[in-house]
């Protein structure tokens, strides 16, 4: 869910959805102590800043956006995926846990209260792989091309980069935009961040204003996805607006959230 290491913007305001959110943070680019930090596994993480202007006495708008590299690490602990508890198509909000893994709805669900175990390591998996394929494609022969910026991330390589942003930019503000171990999306190998080549070169933030990102979120759910923080919804998910953030369900279930215009908690009566 790579590329060189850019110049970032030392200054930037947040956007959310979020009420009453008036915090102004300072950030400034991820030193080398951070980059060594992550080598261990052969990644470099950035954080990319897009600089807005705008602010009222009520409020400040905040965005902000990560790139990270895709991991290549092997597998260490297979464990299927695909396999769904009983209630695969319940909406009760009953959370079942199988292997340690909690799944709603049939689905694993991973968020700010539902963790991974450590040693969950499936890689990418092959069916959203396959779809994210089908959709670039489709994309593709459109005018609009779409490439993956970060996708499986393994329990120690979220750690690290977790903890390297807390030192950058502190806790309350790393939060909104990083998870901590156990708790990433892209543990699952369900989860991918896609962007255009310019918009992951430049500024991921400038991907939600792309006509690529408008077809992304008009389409992903014909190939499996839904667009995973939706924007107006920190709130509920916790996490920032990421038009980039696609999490791979099936079409069937994919289609019927895109069509509810609801966030997976809302959808599975989480929230």
């Amino acid at each position: 869910m790579r590329f060189k290491l850019m110049s970032i913007l030392s200054f930037v305001l947040l956007t959310t959805g979020c009420e009453n959110d008036t915090q102004q943070y300072s950030l400034k680019e991820i030193d080398d102590r951070a980059k060594q930090q992550v080598s261990d596994e052969n990644n470099q993480s950035k954080l990319l800043l897009d600089e807005q202007s705008t602010r009222s006495t009520e409020q400040v708008t905040e965005e902000i956006a990560t790139t990270e590299k895709p991991t290549t690490e092997a597998p260490t602990t297979e464990k299927p995926t695909t396999e769904e508890p009983s209630s695969a198509s319940s909406r009760d909000g009953q959370v079942e846990y199988k292997d340690g893994i909690p799944y709603v709805g049939g689905h694993i669900i991973v968020n700010k209260d539902y963790k991974l175990p450590a040693d969950y390591n499936p890689g990418l998996t092959h069916e959203a792989k396959k779809q994210f394929d089908k959709m670039q494609k489709n994309a593709l022969s459109e005018g609009y091309q779409l490439i993956i910026v970060s996708e499986f991330r393994s329990y120690t390589y979220q750690q690290n980069l977790y903890q390297n942003y807390i030192q950058q930019h502190g806790k309350q503000a790393a939060d909104r935009f990083s998870a901590p171990p156990g708790h990433s999306e892209h543990q699952t190998g369900l989860a991918i961040d896609v962007a255009t080549p310019e918009s992951a070169q430049n500024s991921m933030i400038s991907f939600g204003q792309t006509k690529a990102s408008a077809w992304v979120r008009a389409n992903a759910h014909r190939y499996g996805f839904i667009v995973r923080y939706p924007k107006g919804k920190e709130h509920i998910t916790g996490y920032m607006y990421e038009p980039w953030h696609l999490r791979y369900l099936n079409i069937d279930d994919a289609t019927k959230i895109y069509k509810s215009k609801l966030t997976m908690e809302e959808y599975y009566n989480l929230k």
